[in-house]
C-alpha cells in the first residue's frame, strides 16, 4: 500500500541455501507530514504492513518488532540508544513465545510475499 516498500530476497518456490543471509527481506515504511502525528501514522502503518507481511518457510522477527512498535516507549516517541539494551531479552522473550503461523503448503519451499 501507499507509504509501504518490501524489499526481498526470496518468493515463492525459492529455496534458500543454507548458506542463505539472514535479512531475506526489509520493510520499509513512511507516512508524510511532521512530529507526533507522522510518527504515529508510520508507526500504524508498519504495525499493519508487519501483520500483512506473510513470511513462510524461514524464522523471522516479525514479532520482535511487533513488540517493540507496541512498547510504551516507542508509542509515545521516548526511544532511546539503550532501548534494546533495557527491553531486549523481555522483548525478545516475549516474541519467542508468540505462537507460530499455521505452516501452509508453500512453508517447506520457504517464500516471503505480502498480502493486499
Amino acid at each position: 500500500g501507499e507509504g509501504v516498500r518490501v524489499d526481498a530476497a526470496l518468493f515463492e518456490g525459492c529455496r534458500p541455501s543454507v548458506h542463505y543471509d539472514p535479512l531475506v527481506g526489509k520493510l520499509i515504511c513512511f507516512a508524510p507530514g511532521d512530529g507526533d502525528v507522522a510518527f504515529q501514522a508510520c508507526r500504524e502503518r508498519t504495525l499493519a504492513a508487519l501483520e500483512g507481511y506473510d513470511i513462510q518457510g524461514v524464522n523471522t522477527n516479525k514479532s520482535l518488532h511487533r513488540n517493540i512498535l507496541m512498547h510504551p516507549e516507542f508509542v509515545n516517541n521516548e526511544v532511546l540508544l539503550s532501548f534494546m539494551a533495557r527491553h531486549g531479552a523481555a522483548l525478545s522473550a516475549a516474541a519467542a513465545a508468540s505462537p507460530p503461523a499455521p505452516p501452509s503448503k508453500a512453508a517447506a519451499a520457504g517464500s516471503a510475499t505480502r498480502r493486499e
